[in-house]
C-alpha cells in the first residue's frame, strides 16, 4: 500500500472534472470522476447536451454558484433541475436553497423538440461548515463567454442599479475603446424578453433600460460587444 487510497468520506477530497475544456469543468475537484462532459459541437447526430460547472464557492455568505453550460440545436428547450432534497425547478437559471448543509446530487434534464432530444446531467453539490446558519443556497447562472476578439474592450465589470428595480435600470460600463454594444434582458426561462444596441465610446458609459413593459421577476441582464457575450448580471423588477 503506497498511502494513495482515497475514500468518498474524506472532507479533503472532491470528486469532479479536473478538464478546464470540458463544459462541466470542477475548479475545486481534486480527483477526477472520469465525469468529464465536452461540446460535441457538429458531429454527426448531435442535438444537445445538458452540462453544468461550478464557479464560485462563497463561504462566507454560504453560497454556491453554478454555470449552466448546456448546449443544444434548436430553438424549443425545457430545463428540469432536481436538486437532489425533494425539489425541482423548470427555470433555466433558477436560485435554490438548502435548509441543511451537506452533499445532494444535482441533476439537470434537457429536452429539446425539433430535433427531439433529452440529455441528463448529474454531479454531486456540497456545502459543509459555513460561516453562517446550517444551509446553503445554490444559484444557477449563464456562462460568460468571453469572446477572443473582444475580451479586452469591456474594461472591468459592469454596474447596474437601482436593483431591485420598478422600471428604469441603469447600467453603467467602461470600454478599452469605441465598439457596439448589445444588451439583453432574459428570463428565468432563458427567453430573450428584451434587447437594446448603442454605440459605446471608450471611457465610462451610461445607459438606461425601460423595463415598464416587463412583469415582476428575476432576470439577467447580458452585456455584449460585437457577437461575443462578455458580462451577465442578475436583476429582480418588483411591482411598479
Amino acid at each position: 500500500d503506497d498511502g494513495s487510497c482515497v475514500y468518498a468520506n474524506d472532507s479533503n477530497v472532491v470528486f469532479g472534472c479536473l478538464d478546464p475544456q470540458a463544459l462541466n469543468y470542477n475548479p475545486f475537484a481534486t480527483v477526477d470522476d472520469g465525469s468529464c462532459v465536452y461540446d460535441v459541437g457538429d458531429s454527426s447526430g448531435f442535438s444537445c447536451q445538458a452540462a453544468f460547472q461550478y464557479s464560485e464557492i462563497d463561504t462566507a455568505e454560504s453560497m454556491i454558484v453554478l454555470l449552466n453550460t448546456s448546449v443544444w440545436e434548436g430553438d424549443d428547450v425545457s430545463y428540469l433541475w432536481d436538486f437532489g432534497d425533494g425539489t425541482t425547478s423548470t427555470e433555466a437559471f433558477p436560485e435554490h436553497i438548502y435548509e441543511e448543509d451537506g452533499v445532494y446530487n444535482v441533476c439537470l434534464t434537457l429536452t429539446t423538440l425539433n430535433p427531439t432530444c433529452e440529455s441528463i446531467y448529474c454531479d454531486s453539490v456540497g456545502f459543509l461548515g459555513g460561516d453562517k446558519t446550517p444551509g446553503f443556497t445554490l444559484i444557477i447562472l449563464p456562462p460568460i463567454i468571453d469572446g477572443i476578439n473582444d475580451k479586452d474592450v469591456l474594461a472591468g465589470d459592469i454596474q447596474i442599479y437601482p436593483n431591485p428595480v420598478r422600471e428604469n435600470l441603469n447600467v453603467v460600463f467602461s470600454l478599452n475603446s469605441n465598439t457596439d454594444i448589445r444588451m439583453n434582458v432574459y428570463d428565468l426561462t432563458g427567453r430573450l424578453v428584451l434587447t437594446q444596441q448603442t454605440s459605446g465610446i471608450s471611457g465610462v458609459n451610461k445607459e438606461v433600460l425601460d423595463l415598464s413593459k416587463l412583469k415582476s421577476g428575476m432576470f439577467i441582464l447580458k452585456l455584449s460587444t460585437g457577437n461575443s457575450d462578455m458580462i451577465s448580471k442578475r436583476f429582480n423588477i418588483i411591482d411598479q
